[in-house]
C-alpha cells in the first residue's frame, strides 16, 4: 500500500506473540512517526528469539527437567522488551490497541486498551510491562509482576500470556470496536495467525498419556481449539457487502514444514518459518491486492 500498517486500521489487537508485534509497530519515533517497519519488527524473534529463550545455568540447574520451574529465566525477554519499548507508555502508542493477558490474582481476562489509557490513569501502563505480561507463556515463563502507581505498594497485577484467555483476539477486537462504533454498518477485519498445527494425534497414542502426557500438548490443543472456533465464528459473523466482497479475511499458514515448538527459534526453523510465509504471500496474491484495495478505498 505503500503506508505504514498504522495508518491503515483503527484498531489492531494482538495475544502474545502477536501483542508483541503489535506495539512494536505502534512504537513512536521523536516526530511522532512509527520508529520500525515491520521488516525490522519481523526479525524480533531472528535477532533476540536467542536471547528470549534463553536460560542461565543456575536457571537449569534449578529447573532440571522443567518440573521445579518454569523452562527460562525472565532476563532475556525483560531486556529484550526494555530494547523495544524503554520507557513508553500504552497511550504513546500510535494507533488504537488491543492487547490481551490474564489476570491470576482475580482470575480474570484483562485487556490494555490505548484508547482507555489516553484517558484515564487507570488503565496507563508502560509499554514494557504490557508486551512481558501479553507473552508470559505458561511454564515458559513466570506470571509478569506489574506495579501500579494507584495501588498500594504492596500490590500488583500477575499476568500471563494472552492466548490463555484469547489465541485469536479477533472477536475481543470486533466486540471492542462495535461498542466504540454501535452505529456502524461495516467493519472490515484482517485476522493474522502465526500457523496451524498439522500433526496428527494418533488415539493409540493419546490413551496411554498420563497427567505428564497431556500437559505436554494441552496448550497447543488449546490455542488450535479456540483460534478455528473464533474464525468460524467471525466468518459467519461478518457479513460480505451487497455485491459479495468480503468483509472478513484470515490468513493462517500450515506448519507442515516449520516445528511447532513455539520455542523453536534455531536458524533452521527460522528459515522454514520465513519459506511458509513467502509460499502463503505466493499462494494468495491476488487476495492480498484484494485486501490493500479495500484498505485504500
Amino acid at each position: 500500500s505503500g503506508q505504514h500498517i498504522t495508518h491503515l486500521f483503527d484498531l489492531m489487537a494482538g495475544s502474545s506473540t502477536g501483542g508483541l508485534l503489535i506495539l512494536a509497530l505502534n512504537v513512536p519515533d521523536e516526530q511522532g512517526h512509527p520508529a520500525y517497519t515491520a521488516e525490522e519488527i519481523a526479525q524480533i524473534y531472528e535477532i533476540d528469539g536467542p536471547k528470549i529463550f534463553s536460560a542461565s545455568v543456575w536457571h537449569r540447574v534449578q529447573s532440571v527437567g522443567s518440573i521445579a520451574s518454569t523452562k527460562y529465566s525472565t532476563e532475556g525477554i525483560e531486556e529484550v522488551v526494555d530494547h523495544w519499548f524503554g520507557d513508553l507508555h500504552l497511550s504513546d502508542s500510535l494507533g488504537d490497541v488491543l492487547i490481551t493477558s490474564y489476570e491470576i490474582q482475580q482470575r480474570q481476562p484483562w485487556f490494555f486498551r490505548s484508547m482507555e489509557a489516553r484517558y484515564s490513569s487507570r488503565c496507563e501502563f508502560s509499554m514494557r510491562d504490557v508486551a512481558r505480561a501479553t507473552t508470559a507463556a505458561p511454564t515458559f515463563f513466570e506470571p509478569a509482576r506489574i506495579p501500579h502507581p494507584e495501588l498500594p505498594d504492596d500490590q500488583f497485577f500477575a499476568l500471563i500470556d494472552g492466548s490463555m484467555q484469547a489465541s485469536n483476539p479477533t472477536m475481543a477486537a470486533y466486540v471492542d470496536a462495535k461498542s466504540r462504533q454501535p452505529n456502524a454498518e461495516e467493519f472490515f477485519v484482517l485476522s493474522l495467525g502465526t500457523g496451524d498445527h498439522t500433526h496428527p494425534i494418533d488415539y493409540d497414542e493419546a490413551r496411554s498419556w498420563g497427567l505428564a502426557g497431556w500437559a505436554q500438548h494441552m496448550l497447543e490443543i488449546m490455542f488450535d481449539g479456540m483460534n478455528n472456533s473464533v474464525h468460524y465464528q467471525m466468518k459467519n459473523l461478518i457479513a460480505s457487502r451487497g455485491d459479495g466482497t468480503p468483509m472478513y479475511y484470515r490468513l493462517q499458514p500450515r506448519l507442515d514444514s516449520a516445528s511447532e515448538e513455539m520455542d523453536d527459534v534455531s536458524e533452521k526453523n527460522i528459515i522454514a518459518l520465513k519459506d511458509l510465509v513467502g509460499e502463503l504471500i505466493d499462494q494468495n496474491d491476488s487476495l492480498l491486492d484484494q485486501i490493500v484495495d479495500q484498505l485504500l478505498a
